[in-house]
């Protein structure tokens, strides 16, 4: 998308539905109109949109998504596309089934835009020179919450959403529900090792684990379930996951303690796995 975009001038914006987590501000459009973007920068789960007299900030929730479209190529809009950011040569569109994300102005009078109150609490990037064990250790010092609630405050260390967390702290051998502030420098240089390993490709490590995508006896508008978890993972669980048509199929419980917190058993027969993003704890954790 940077690619396309910096350096273009916006034509016009289109705002078909202002209700997102917070309402886009009335008059987002002519503050944009005739406007040069400069770049495209990212802080967390962030996008910045800079311009000169400001930055447009955009946050994508849960089913977000920004789409490009050529110019004069954009299809019909759907019924879930709310904001669409024409530039001179292309169109952006935003859509957002749920609504859970936002598009915001900070104004460049109102000083650095790190210092929005979206963003003035987020913690060190993972892949910062100056994030390692040392600052995670002082991040952590009296805080009693566990340390994958402490992982997704975003505070602490920035981005580290739940799948990743949960990579992270199986990679670090340290079970997630560990008050943070227990946490030594040992264990914090390990789990910050953990997090800059798992985030650039947190899933695709087929050495070490594998997705697993169940299909339950799925009718018209049930959920489908996943599981994460590895043959070593299985057999240390005990968990029946045996390979089924190319994937892995749950076809018992998990044993081993649930990873994600607010995971819950699916309750679907034949499937009675454990639902979405589920690690099974492994011998040795910490």
């Amino acid at each position: 998308m940077t690619g396309v975009l910096e350096g273009r001038t916006v034509r016009a914006l289109r705002v078909y539905e202002r209700r997102l987590r917070w309402p886009v501000p009335r008059a987002l459009a002519a503050t944009l109109a005739g406007r040069r973007l400069q770049r495209i920068d990212r802080r967390g789960k962030y996008l910045l949109w800079r311009f000169e007299h400001g930055v447009l900030i955009s946050h994508l929730g849960m089913t977000g998504s920004w789409r490009l479209y050529p110019y004069g190529a954009a299809p019909e809009r759907g019924p879930h596309d709310h904001v669409d950011l024409d530039f001179d040569t292309a169109l952006a569109r935003l859509t957002d089934p749920r609504r859970f994300g936002a598009l915001l102005w900070h104004r460049a009078a109102d000083g650095d835009v790190e210092r929005h109150p979206l963003l003035a609490s987020l913690g060190v990037e993972p892949l910062d020179p100056g994030f390692d064990g040392a600052r995670l250790y002082l991040a952590t010092r009296g805080r009693s919450a566990a340390i994958k609630q402490v992982l997704l405050a975003g505070d602490a260390v920035v981005g580290v959403g739940n799948i990743y967390a949960s990579e992270s702290l199986f990679d670090a051998g340290i079970d997630p529900r560990v008050p943070a502030r227990r946490l030594g420098p040992t264990r914090c240089a390990r789990l910050a090792a953990a997090i800059r390993r798992c985030w650039p490709r947190p899933s695709r490590r087929a050495d070490r684990r594998c997705a697993i995508t169940h299909r339950p006896m799925a009718r018209r508008g049930s959920m489908r379930c996943k599981h994460a978890c590895t043959a070593a993972m299985a057999r240390t669980a005990r968990c029946a996951a045996v390979q089924f048509e190319g994937s892995y199929r749950v076809s018992a419980p998990h044993t081993g303690a649930r990873f994600a917190s607010g995971a819950e058993h699916c309750g679907r027969r034949p499937c009675r796995g454990v639902a979405v993003e589920t690690l099974v704890r492994p011998r040795g954790l910490t």
